[in-house]
């Protein structure tokens, strides 16, 4: 995307003319990089969130303002996947294409609402993780998937090496 800009203000101002399609492409990257990294920052507990009122509550009632927190998260990624596929189904059906580029623009639309529909399951899990996760131990996003990941790595054949 920088090198896309840096070449946009290239020909803009040393060669007195700019391409068209540029701004577009950045601004359809930045989409793509926002809603796909919205699942791995959730994965990760990078989503912001307010934590000062969970450090002063009572344990049990920092536990459910938190459980509930992760509830909304769930919802809210469910929900726009879920409006996001009725846009992208729109876009699809009335053939919209973008300004300046012979691209079909339900594609953009379809990036959003997967990404939305991986931050729901991200959610999802971390929620799970952090059922499992008993009061007072370590936060369910230290208690990674990565860690089943790797096991399953380790296995060749079914047999740990």
């Amino acid at each position: 995307m920088a090198i896309i800009m840096m070449l946009h203000i290239v020909m803009r101002y040393v060669f007195g003319s700019s391409l068209p399609w540029p701004e577009e492409v950045s601004r359809y990257l930045l989409v793509v990089s926002c809603y796909m990294g919205s699942g791995y920052m959730l994965r990760q507990g990078f989503l912001i969130r307010m934590d000062v009122l969970l450090t002063v509550l009572p344990k049990p009632v920092a536990r459910f303002i938190d459980m509930l927190g992760r509830v909304v998260t769930i919802v809210f990624f469910a929900y726009f996947a879920y409006v996001s596929v009725g846009m992208t189904i729109m876009c699809y059906r009335y053939g919209m294409t973008a300004s300046s580029l012979p691209m079909p623009y339900f594609l953009v639309y379809a990036v959003t609402a997967l990404g939305f529909f991986l931050g729901a399951v991200r959610g999802l899990q971390s929620f799970v993780l952090w059922i499992k996760t008993p009061p007072g131990g370590p936060p369910a996003e230290i208690i990674q998937v990565d860690a089943v990941i790797e096991a399953e790595n380790t296995q060749v054949g079914g047999v740990k090496s």
